[in-house]
This record gives structure tokens, C-alpha cells and sequence, in this order.
């Protein structure tokens, strides 16, 4: 049973990074404990984190959570019911307030803002996180926004169900809820399962006749010029482009 306990502070250092907002936390909490007087305060904030982290850590309960709710690979978002954003704002605010002169409290809010800023790092550092500012109002990669047009345009009122690459198909949708999809952010058979690997294998005869038997009448793939001319065997017409990606109508549906 002490496995799961192992597992939880493992997903508990690999949630933590290399960010120092949950000793921002601790420190908060800290000061909410031993330099507040509002009972119910200490009781709510520190009471539930105490509560919170017996739950995460308990082998019992991490077991049946991991087993029976979220699952293990996902067991770190347990650690969002952690109020931090309020705890620290809560904390800062009560630090602040609690000097009676203008300037002592200006002094105090620089403080809290400088330990904010520093506690943390820019979401869009390149190379060290995901993000990425908008490239568009829709807020979605415009690799997306621009093969999604091009499809529009040619399909018109007609039906429309896409075969594309990960990095397509979770944006698909989003921008246009009338495009079906041979497969979404999640695989819900082996069919669709076998179609996502193949797209990445590159068996072009597979991804036409995996696609077909799904219902898809458009495929955008990165294809070389030999996978190209094997589309177009197979009875595909290429419609579009957008940088290296190659967007297929499928002529025999």
C-alpha cells in the first residue's frame, strides 16, 4: 500500500517543478497560522489543506482514487483543489492592511508583488513551457484556422469528416463544430486507434482505407512527394496546402 503514497510524492514533485509558488504557499499559510487573529480564517485555510494533503498522501485513499477516479498518470490534478491563488492573495492582502500608514503599506505591497514575480517564471519562456501568445482571435494554432478555411471553401454545404495529425485534431472543432473528425482528442475503438498510428507510421494505403471505413472524405497530412503521388493513386485530389501540410478530398466519396 505504501506504494501509492510513494507515487503521490513523486506526482507531487513532478507538478512542482522548478516553481517556488508553493513556498509562497507554505509561507502564507504560516502566516495566516501565527500572525492572525481571525480563528475562522486559520480553520478554513489551514484546516482544509491539512484535510487535503492526509487525503492525497493516505495510501487507502490515494489508492481508490487513482484506481476507481482520476487514475495514476493524472493523479498530480488532485493538487488543483489546493486554494493557492486565494491563500496567497488572502494572505498578502491581510499583511498589507495590517500597517496603518500609507507608505508602510505601499512598501508592503511592492514586497508581496516582488515575492509574486519572482516566485514564478514568464508562462511564455520558450523552450521551458507550452505557451505561446495568440496568434489570432481565435486564439488556435493558424495552421488550423488556415487548412479548416480552405476545407469550408471547398466542401461548401457539403459534409465534411477529417483525418489529420494530433496537432490538428484537438483544434479541428473548435474552430469549425459543423468538420467531423475520423478520430478526436480521445480514441474511443481500435479502428481509430490504428488510423493515429498509422498517420504517424506513414502507410499511406492504410490511412485511405482506415479513413474511408471511419467515414473521412478529407485527410491533411505532411506527406513527401512520394506520398503525395500514392494519395493521388488511391483516388485523392489535393484541395490546399498550408506550409508543409497537404490537404486530400478523397474523389471516390
Amino acid at each position: 500500500m505504501l506504494e501509492y503514497t510513494k507515487i503521490a510524492w513523486e506526482k507531487l514533485l513532478l507538478y512542482l517543478g522548478d516553481s517556488w509558488q508553493y513556498a509562497l504557499f507554505l509561507a502564507a499559510l504560516f502566516y495566516l497560522l501565527f500572525c492572525s487573529e481571525d480563528k475562522k480564517t486559520k480553520k478554513l485555510f489551514a484546516g482544509y489543506t491539512m484535510a487535503f494533503l492526509v487525503v492525497f498522501f493516505c495510501p487507502v485513499t490515494a489508492k481508490i482514487i487513482m484506481e476507481f477516479c482520476v487514475g495514476e498518470l493524472v493523479y498530480w490534478r488532485m493538487l488543483w483543489l489546493l486554494p493557492i491563488p486565494l491563500v496567497i492573495a488572502f494572505a498578502g492582502t491581510k499583511f498589507v492592511m495590517r500597517f496603518s500608514r500609507w507608505w508602510k503599506r505601499l512598501v508592503a505591497g511592492i514586497l508581496v508583488a516582488v515575492c509574486l514575480v519572482f516566485s514564478g517564471s514568464c508562462v511564455y519562456a520558450p523552450g521551458s513551457t507550452p505557451y505561446v501568445k495568440a496568434q489570432n482571435l481565435n486564439k488556435l494554432p493558424q495552421e488550423v484556422i488556415s487548412v479548416c478555411d480552405q476545407i469550408g471553401s471547398f466542401a461548401g454545404d457539403g459534409e465534411v469528416c477529417v483525418t489529420a495529425p494530433y496537432e490538428f485534431n484537438v483544434y479541428i472543432r473548435q474552430y469549425d463544430a459543423s468538420f467531423g473528425q475520423t478520430f478526436g482528442r480521445r480514441i474511443q475503438n481500435k479502428v481509430q486507434l490504428k488510423l493515429s498510428e498509422e498517420l504517424y507510421a506513414g502507410n499511406i494505403e492504410e490511412i485511405v482505407r482506415l479513413g474511408r471505413r471511419l467515414g473521412g472524405n478529407y485527410v491533411i497530412y505532411p506527406s513527401s512527394n512520394e506520398q503525395h503521388q500514392r494519395f493521388l493513386q488511391e483516388g485523392y485530389e489535393q484541395i490546399g496546402n498550408y506550409e508543409s501540410y497537404r490537404i486530400y478530398h478523397d474523389t471516390k466519396k
